[in-house]
């Protein structure tokens, strides 16, 4: 089975149990093949508006990315969440928390 690392959430919670902050850093990676498809690799005597617009095209192109996992098929692959670090207060409540996302296909 192929493994794709999504990317990592990192969760902070109060001494009382309550999120207090929450961040998710992307991992997915776009081919060298995707780019050239797309146009968006080459930057060769581009303007800085024609490389924001290359940038704009990237961020599209990781969306569709991810809305081809929302739409899986759940019978023959999976979203799993790891535990990758975690810190507790005294009092044995959760302090932060940092999961990683893996989509299985």
């Amino acid at each position: 089975m192929k493994q794709t690392l999504l990317g990592t959430a990192e969760l902070k919670y109060d001494a009382d149990g309550d999120l207090q902050i929450g961040t998710f850093k992307p991992m997915i990676k776009i081919t060298k093949e995707e780019l050239k498809q797309s146009g968006i690799g080459k930057c060769s005597n581009k303007t800085v508006e024609q490389i924001q617009e290359c940038a704009q095209l990237f961020l599209a192109n990781f969306f569709n990315k991810i809305s081809e996992i929302e739409l899986r098929d759940i019978e023959n692959t999976k979203l799993e969440t790891n535990l990758v670090s975690s810190e507790y207060y005294e009092n044995g409540l959760i302090k932060k928390a940092k999961i990683e996302f893996v989509y299985v296909a």
